[in-house]
């Protein structure tokens, strides 16, 4: 408790501080700005995420016993690792390996990798840096990670990936898919990313959304079927607990969804047309995907995996909303929103401890 009071003080007093200094010698002529606030709240959360200890997350164990069987194993051993987990992070395990023994390294390797893109995301993307770092604290982003090792390297190549897109580097958003894939096969869904930003969005759009998510959730069991046809999800899973997991966890989410899908809507004063290189359109369809995975975990709770992507688009949708607005009201709206999540991640910890299992939060060392 003690780590998450001193996370809670530190990233509240990070939003009033200025995000940006000064930089340069005495009596220069020019003088250059250097972002301080993402970087210095990422290596914070970064830090608490890369030398957590095993019993910090459901599945961080079963990550660090991986490791020592692949680095025990020979090359030509790797493959027999590929039935459950994808030959990429095999390999990534076997490399780092060769570096040190130590299993906290794989943690430390992909949390680094994870928190840097999360960081450089919100830094290009995000109007408010200290609001988006607070909605990644209490929307559980922080927690999420720390529980999904492969996932969390697999976003981190999504969010690289979709930030060269953005700079109409096609090809080089492909090979960090591919990347992504071999890291976690959930995140091939990304690759409508590329579709996004050449759809411009308008929001007449809205009115053909709503007969789409509900057929989703009239057809959630024949979605779902199809979903374990395609080999997204591996087939031990039919068998499992996720099928037959409660819906509260997934509804919970979804309404949360919701509620930053409807602020989004109404505040960003969406015009009726919008370029594709605008970030809001982006935004707009990355939230409306969020919505319909979203739905389907409601059949199938493991794909909470598969909307994780989407879901990242909310930690700049708020603000990006939240600066249309005029001071006055932002300051309002801020208060709100930030009370908000609080509020959800308050519940949470509360009355679900066990759903990422992260606090109490023991370092490796202890």
């Amino acid at each position: 408790m003690s780590v998450f009071v001193m996370s809670f003080i530190i990233l509240s007093l990070c939003v009033f501080i200025p995000g940006r200094m000064k930089v340069g010698t005495i009596g220069a002529v020019r003088t250059a700005t250097v972002d301080i606030k993402t970087p210095l709240l990422f290596i914070l959360l970064g830090t608490l995420a890369a030398f957590r200890d095993a019993s910090v997350g459901n599945d961080t164990h079963e990550y660090l016993n991986i490791f020592n069987d692949v680095r025990r194993a020979s090359v030509s051993e790797l493959p027999a690792f590929g039935g459950r987990f994808e030959m990429g992070y095999i390999w990534l395990n076997k490399l780092v390996s060769y570096v040190s023994t130590n299993p906290q390294v794989i943690l430390i390797v992909t949390s680094v990798f994870a928190y840097y893109w999360y960081g450089r995301f919100i830094k290009e993307y995000s109007p408010m840096v200290g609001v988006s770092v607070l909605i990644f604290f209490f929307g559980r982003f922080h927690d999420d990670s720390m529980n999904i090792v492969r996932q969390t390297a697999a976003a981190g190549f999504c969010l690289w990936g979709y930030m060269e897109l953005k700079r109409r580097k096609n090809l080089m958003f492909f090979l960090l898919m591919l990347a992504a894939f071999y890291m976690h096969k959930s995140s091939i869904v990304f690759l409508l990313a590329w579709l996004f930003t050449r759809i411009p969005f308008r929001i007449s759009y809205l009115k053909y959304f709503l007969p789409v998510w509900a057929f989703t959730f009239l057809a959630g069991n024949a979605l779902v079927g199809l979903i374990f046809s395609t080999g997204l999800v591996q087939s031990y899973f039919l068998d499992s607990a996720f099928l037959e997991e409660g819906k509260s966890a997934p509804a919970l989410i979804l309404l949360i969804d919701a509620v930053v899908s409807l602020f989004y809507f109404l505040f960003s004063r969406q015009k009726v047309n919008i370029g594709k290189d605008d970030i809001s359109s982006d935004i707009a369809w990355m939230l409306l995907a969020t919505l319909l995975f979203q739905t389907l975990c409601l059949y199938f709770s493991l794909l909470v995996r598969v909307s994780w992507y989407f879901r990242l688009f909310e930690l700049i949708a708020i603000p990006y909303a939240l600066c249309r607005m005029k001071t006055r009201s932002r300051v309002i709206y801020t208060v709100l929103v930030v009370a908000f999540f609080m509020l959800y991640y308050g519940i949470v910890l509360y009355y679900r401890p066990l759903w990422n299992h992260v606090y109490p939060y023991v370092t490796c060392f202890h």
